[in-house]
């Protein structure tokens, strides 16, 4: 009796372990995925607006200029804002104050609370990005992110198209960089393309890389608007997970509890 006891209570034990380890590479690795801090408390732009700055209002995220076409933050330049859509409905005529118009919206983030729109044509672009640490070189990560796609009211008259570019490389930007594209979005003059979950997946080169997003899509002057939201990065190598010390105790005393249901059977056997 006390062995098969002590045999249940050593495998609850390794059950435990394993789901702990489990839950170890499920960590997001993303702060602030949700864009839930900032300094901004109505939807306005993700940079500061003075000069080249790069300043921004997110927390967390950085953002670069160099990708519009005059290279500066100035302006009104870029169009990369954050959405704060509170008091917002969900009906198909709401809208939200995007660049210096406004976007036509028909449903808001899955995710719930802020998201971030971003122009896709490249006059208007730019890319944020965040350093991503505690990762393992040689493990298989995959990014998370919800996207949706709108168009900026007004007297346009074609339909766009949209998608997200997700790199991940030692620093922003740069010759190592890997890059993925999310599937693109076509959406009708005046519509709106509905939340939907992608996933992209990278290997990491070193602990720390940086991880970055950039809205492309088109046709130009015909505001293509991407939109993301709930961006998670986590690590799909179990091997990779690194067993908490928490977690390395109770696999002590899952060995030990199997080492004297062991020998309580072997004494009953004499």
């Amino acid at each position: 009796m006390k062995y098969t006891k002590h045999l249940f209570l050593a495998t609850m034990l390794a059950s435990l372990v394993s789901a702990r380890l489990a839950e170890a590479g499920s960590v997001n690795l993303v702060q602030n995925g949700s864009f839930e801090s900032t300094t901004l408390s109505a939807p306005g732009y993700f940079s500061v607006n003075s000069g080249t700055s790069t300043a921004s209002n997110v927390t967390g995220w950085s953002v670069a200029c160099s990708y519009t076409y005059n290279a500066s933050c100035s302006a009104g330049l870029p169009d990369l804002t954050l959405v704060v859509p509170s008091g917002l409905t969900t009906s198909p005529s709401s809208n939200v104050p995007y660049g210096n118009g406004m976007l036509y919206l028909a449903a808001l983030s899955p995710d719930g609370g802020n998201f971030v729109a971003d122009d896709g044509d490249s006059h208007y672009q730019a890319a944020f990005y965040q350093s991503i640490t505690g990762l393992n070189p040689g493990d298989s990560y995959n990014v998370s992110f919800y996207q949706a796609a709108g168009q900026q009211e007004g007297p346009y008259a074609s339909a766009i198209t949209d998608f997200w570019q997700v790199g991940l490389g030692l620093s922003f930007n740069s010759g190592d960089s890997v890059y993925h594209d999310s599937a693109t979005m076509s959406t009708p003059n005046q519509g709106f393309t509905a939340w939907q979950q992608q996933t992209v997946s990278f290997t990491a080169t070193a602990t720390t890389e940086v991880l970055s997003f950039i809205a492309g899509g088109g046709p130009a002057g015909e505001p293509p608007i991407a939109l993301v939201d709930g961006i998670s990065m986590t690590d799909t190598t179990t091997s990779g997970a690194a067993p908490e010390p928490s977690s390395l105790a109770l696999v002590g005393i899952g060995l030990a509890g199997l080492f004297v249901a062991r020998r309580q059977r072997r004494n009953s056997r004499v």
